[in-house]
């Protein structure tokens, strides 16, 4: 088994705090209360009054595709 340095911790603790971001409401550049980015083309879609973060599972891949610099 390899030692780990402070820096792997680092990069572990930041690949888990930034892992599946894209469930969150609000994290990619377009999302508003008019609905949110699904995919490179800006198109959007809205959820239901109440809805959970949860309720953008489905488009999740999607969201995941968009570019680092559009999060």
């Amino acid at each position: 088994m390899m030692r780990s340095t402070l820096a792997d911790y680092a990069y572990f603790i930041v690949a888990c705090l930034t892992n599946d971001n894209e469930y969150v409401r609000g994290i990619i550049k377009g999302d508003d209360n008019e609905g949110y980015v699904i995919e490179g083309s800006g198109r959007k879609v809205t959820l239901p009054r109440g809805a959970s973060d949860a309720a953008i599972a489905p488009r999740h891949f999607e969201r995941s595709n968009r570019s680092p610099d559009a999060r």
